[in-house]
């Protein structure tokens, strides 16, 4: 996301042992985070995680809140996604077209249809 301004970080630890490795470690997180994460965050369960937050889930035990609510253009990241969606959608159907060509599988080296496969 491209956020604008500061905005804080929820950790949620499901456990006592890293609730407490992660308090010990709260400052350096701060820190090695720059300048854009005014603050992190101890949470024990979500209920306290305000809305509009994106979420990372690092563990069954770890999960990352990211306060982007006022900090992002949710126009702009839209416009980002449909245009992503559109490419996408356009490299499928290339593909389709190469694929269903007559004799495809005899005209077409084995390199170039694993390939096609991958994709």
């Amino acid at each position: 996301y491209m956020i604008h301004g500061a905005t804080e970080v929820y950790l949620v630890c499901g456990n006592d042992a890293l609730f407490n490795l992660m308090e010990s470690q709260a400052a350096l997180i701060q820190s090695l985070s720059g300048k854009q994460i005014s603050a992190v965050n101890l949470e024990r369960t979500t209920n306290n995680v305000p809305k509009g937050c994106a979420v990372a889930n690092i563990s069954e035990s770890l999960s990352v809140f990211l306060l982007v609510r006022g900090h992002v253009d949710v126009s702009a990241e839209l416009k980002k996604l449909e245009s992503k969606i559109a490419k996408t959608n356009q490299s499928i159907e290339a593909l389709r077209k190469k694929t269903t060509i007559p004799d495809y599988q005899t005209r077409v080296r084995e390199a170039v249809r694993q390939a096609n496969d991958e994709k």
